[in-house]
C-alpha cells in the first residue's frame, strides 16, 4: 500500500494490533488518517473537533479507536478517539507543558499512562 503526502517527513504512526492497518498523524492536528494495507480504497481521514489538538496517537486493542493526549495551556486530557471522530475524555493531568502518553494492553483491559507536568523558567543576570 502506498500514498501520498507533501508532508509525510512531519507524520507519526502506529501500527493496529492485528497489523492491518495504520493510524498516521501530525502532531497537534485535529484530524489523523487511517492506511488500511489490504484494501482497494486503502486511506481514510478522521476529523475530530476543530479546536482539538491531538498527540501520541496509540491503536486501541478492539481497533475500534485510537487513544491520545489533547493538550492546552493548563493541562492535558487523555481521550479516546473513535473511528468517527467522536472524543470521550478519560482523564486530565493539570499542569502546564503537560505530556500524556497512553498504551493499552493487548487484551484491552488495562491502560498503562505516563504524564509529566512542569513550568520552567530563565533567569538573566546582568553585571554579576
Amino acid at each position: 500500500t502506498r500514498f501520498t503526502d507533501d508532508h509525510a517527513d512531519k507524520l507519526s504512526w502506529d501500527l493496529s494490533p492485528d497489523a492491518s492497518q495504520l493510524v498516521l498523524f501530525k502532531d497537534l492536528d485535529s484530524r489523523f488518517r487511517i492506511l488500511t494495507l489490504d484494501s482497494a480504497t486503502p486511506v481514510r481521514e478522521v476529523q475530530t473537533d476543530e479546536s482539538a489538538h491531538l498527540r501520541n496517537l496509540q491503536w486501541a486493542a478492539d481497533r475500534e479507536g485510537v487513544f491520545a493526549a489533547a493538550p492546552n495551556q493548563r493541562n492535558a486530557d487523555l481521550v479516546y478517539v473513535d473511528l468517527h471522530g467522536q472524543m470521550h475524555r478519560l482523564w486530565e493531568l493539570k499542569g502546564p507543558n503537560a505530556f500524556l502518553f497512553a498504551r493499552p494492553s493487548p487484551d484491552g483491559r488495562h491502560l498503562a499512562i505516563q504524564g509529566s507536568s512542569g513550568t520552567s523558567n530563565l533567569w538573566m543576570l546582568e553585571d554579576f
